[in-house]
């Protein structure tokens, strides 16, 4: 019994002894855990000052503890730690830092919080006062502090002083915004460590023109604290040596002479000697170089500008004064534009070179006033006796133009052929236009020439009638009265015996015949008389054609033969092509109508066939040559400036071959109107496109620019669209009847060859004998 009651005591024992321990920690008092020494509470500082404070924070407890601090105003200031540890007894000194910003003063409470681990707390707060601060000291020294002559340099000093506690930055202007202008270096920065200084100086040069009291601003700013600094000195400048210098520049024109006034005005109290020279093109002049004026007096001297037609252009001149006393220098820059005022051109509207008959004969000539004033103009013409304008002096306003003719009164029976210069020239002016054109005039004989077709006639006696084919192969339009000298039963039918015929233009000329048959078979030689009337009418042309008759008396058949040996002479390849397509219908024919078996072998003979028509073909190309062209190029023109091409075609120009920009820009063009002919402009390349069917001649002219305002023009050139062969069936057959003929020779040797490939069907052998038969007859024989 005994040991089960100690048994039992000893359990609760071992029970109870945790539950003892736990009530001994729960119940054990904590107090104050740590204390803070918060320091200074005001803060006084200045703007863009750093500044550092501390407070120091102690753990009293009996543990070791972690204290946290959390603080307002972090955009101000920001401590060492944050967050630490300490042991009991144990201090930490906490550092605060501060940012006292540049552009405000206020004043602002930071609050601190302190805490434990055990929920104990510690707030304080300090007060930030922050305000402008004194850190500028500035002073001002000058090299010439007594009064000064115009045109005299002074140089400042400017003294900075930095005598805050931060590094500050310091902009220095001087002469502020009226006499800044005059020093050479007015805006300055200096940055100033605290409690130092530095200097800065500038030289300021006023205008020679000037004198008086000046006040000399200068200004002195702290930039990040904000305060500024005034500084003046007055400056006396005496009334020395100073002048007026001036001039009037105007644009002038090239071949002209214009006068600009320059003016000299001494505004000393005493007379000065001045002296002037000038930097400029050679075609300026000065009236004077040296010159003596008395107080408050002026000259003017004339500046004279003559420049030549090449002088045309921007031109930068330069004109330099001084006086003797003083030595004050003045210059006047500008810029001259010289104009070209006075232009003409002279343009004759006619194809470059002119065949004509002799006579009196007008063409359009085009003068044009290119220039911007008013001009007389003379224009006149050189190489020939015979040519002349019918009004040589005439007056022209800018871009007027004026339509004249030019006269050539060639006598008709003379035959000339000349260069003729048309020229247009400023009157007083060394301004000219040319143009030239090459003329050719043949004398009347020549310009009427009538001509025969034929001068030999075959004809049968039954004939009764037969034609003369009268052309006009002269140069001018004109009547033509024919008459016949010969054979007595010949004449003319009276409803052709004159004609009006242009250039070119043929008509038939009916002759008549009256004869037996037993008197005219033969060969008659006859003339046909043609009369024109002379362009005087004062004498009558006559010109003698003779022609031969042969009357021939042939049957049918002989003339029938006759007329196809003419015509086979007449047409030899036409007549090949004929009788080539003859025979190939023929075969074709014959295949058609006689289909048989093939033969297997016919190669040799196909072989054989291509091998002569190669050879054919061989022959004719080395007699003939290639196929020609359908259309022949057009001779190209040895001239630069004229461009020549066919109709219904189109031509590239490259514009950039006429111009040459010595700065090696970029340019573009474009090309003046050119009348019936369609132009685009690609880059630097012109297309021309003429209306369908025209031919003809035209003038343009190409413009080039090169994007800086510089813009040239080339000279004229001529456009000469060339008349082109059209071609019917039968002229483009004719003009291709050998090539025609060889692919006929190639079908007909295929037809050949078809035709070859045929058998004629044999007749089918006989039957043999029975064996029997056979056997009994040869018996029968043994």
């Amino acid at each position: 019994m005994m040991k089960a009651a100690q048994l039992m005591i000893l359990f609760l024992l071992i029970i109870a002894a945790p539950v003892i321990a736990e009530l001994s920690i729960i119940t054990y008092p904590v107090g104050d855990a740590f204390s803070v020494s918060p320091g200074a509470e005001s803060i006084a500082l200045c703007q863009c000052e750093p500044f550092m404070d501390q407070f120091v924070i102690r753990n009293s407890g009996r543990f070791t503890s972690k204290y946290m601090i959390t603080f307002s105003h972090p955009e101000l200031v920001s401590l060492s730690e944050t967050s630490f540890e300490l042991l009991p007894g144990e201090t930490k000194v906490v550092y605060l830092f501060i940012n006292a910003p540049c552009g405000d003063e206020f004043s602002k409470d930071v609050t601190f919080r302190v805490d434990d681990l055990f929920g104990n707390r510690f707030v304080f707060e300090k007060t930030l006062e922050v305000g402008k601060c004194q850190n500028l000291e500035a002073s001002l020294s000058v090299s010439q502090d007594e009064p000064v002559m115009p045109c005299t340099p002074v140089t400042y000093e400017v003294l900075v002083e930095n005598t805050g506690v931060f590094t500050e930055t310091y902009e220095l202007w001087f002469g502020g915004e009226r006499y800044d202008e005059y020093f050479d270096n007015p805006y300055q920065t200096l940055i100033l460590p605290p409690e130092q200084s530095g200097v800065a100086n500038a030289t300021m040069t006023l205008d020679c023109a000037l004198s008086g009291d000046f006040a000399i601003p200068f200004h002195v700013a702290a930039e990040q604290n904000e305060l500024a600094a005034e500084l003046s000195h007055d400056l006396t400048v005496l009334e020395g040596y100073d002048y007026f210098f001036g001039a009037t520049i105007e644009d002038v024109c090239a071949q002209d002479v214009a006068e600009l006034p320059v003016t000299i005005r001494n505004d000393a109290l005493f007379s000065n000697d001045f002296s002037l020279w000038l930097e400029a093109p050679t075609f300026f002049s000065l009236e004077k170089r040296n010159v003596t004026i008395a107080a408050d007096e002026e000259e003017v001297i004339m500046l004279t500008a003559a420049p030549g037609a090449a002088d045309a252009g921007n031109h930068t001149i330069g004109l330099h004064a001084q006086n003797t006393i003083g030595g004050v220098r003045k210059t006047i820059t500008a810029d001259v534009i010289v104009n070209t005022c006075y232009g003409v051109s002279i343009n004759v509207d006619v194809q470059e070179h002119i065949v004509d008959c002799a006579g009196y004969r007008e063409y359009p000539v085009l003068v044009e006033n290119t220039g911007t004033m008013e001009e007389n103009v003379t224009v006149a013409v050189a190489g020939s006796p015979f040519a002349s304008f019918e009004q040589e002096h005439l007056v022209l306003g800018p871009g007027q133009t004026a339509d004249l003719s030019l006269v050539l009164d060639i006598p008709a029976e003379n035959a000339v052929e000349t260069v003729l210069q048309v020229r247009a020239s400023v009157d007083g002016k060394d301004v000219v236009g040319e143009d030239t054109i090459a003329v050719s005039f043949v004398d009347e004989y020549a310009c009427y020439q009538p001509g025969l077709a034929y001068n030999e006639v075959r004809l049968s006696d039954q004939a009764g009638e037969f034609v003369l084919v009268l052309a006009n192969n002269g140069l001018d339009t004109t009547t033509y009265d024919v008459a016949f000298d010969g054979p007595g039963w010949l004449e003319i039918d009276a409803a052709t015996d004159e004609f009006w015929l242009a250039p070119g233009e043929r008509a038939n000329v009916t002759m008549l015949m009256y004869q037996d048959e037993s008197d005219v078979l033969g060969r008659y030689e006859g003339s046909l008389l043609v009369f024109v009337e002379s362009v005087d009418d004062e004498r009558v042309l006559t010109y003698v054609h003779p022609f031969a008759v042969r009357v021939h008396g042939q049957g049918f058949v002989a003339k029938v033969a006759e007329r196809c040996v003419g015509l086979i002479a007449a047409y030899p390849c036409q007549f090949v092509s004929v009788a080539l397509l003859a025979l190939l219908v023929a075969g074709v024919v014959y295949v058609l109508a006689r289909p048989q078996k093939r033969r297997r072998r016919s190669n040799p003979l196909l072989f054989g066939l291509l091998g002569l028509w190669l050879l054919a073909v061989a022959v004719f190309l080395l007699v003939q040559g290639l196929p020609p062209a359908l259309y022949e190029p057009v001779e190209a023109s040895d001239d630069p400036l004229l461009v020549r091409f066919a109709e219904d075609t189109s031509y590239e120009l490259n514009m950039s071959q006429y111009f040459v920009d010595p700065d090696d820009d970029l340019l573009s063009f474009t090309v003046s109107d050119v009348e019936n002919v369609f132009v685009a402009v690609r880059n630097d390349t012109a297309v021309f496109v003429p209306e369908e069917d025209w031919v003809g001649t035209r003038r343009f002219r190409i413009t080039a620019y090169d994007g800086f305002g510089g813009v040239t023009e080339s000279s004229r050139l001529s456009l000469e669209v060339v008349d082109r062969v059209e071609y019917t069936c039968w002229s483009l057959y004719s003009k291709y009847c050998g090539y025609v003929n060889l692919v006929l020779l190639l079908a007909l040797v295929f037809v050949i060859w078809l035709v070859a490939m045929l058998e004629v069907k044999e007749e089918p052998p006989a039957p043999k004998r029975p064996l029997k038969k056979r056997v009994a007859k040869k018996m029968k024989k043994q």
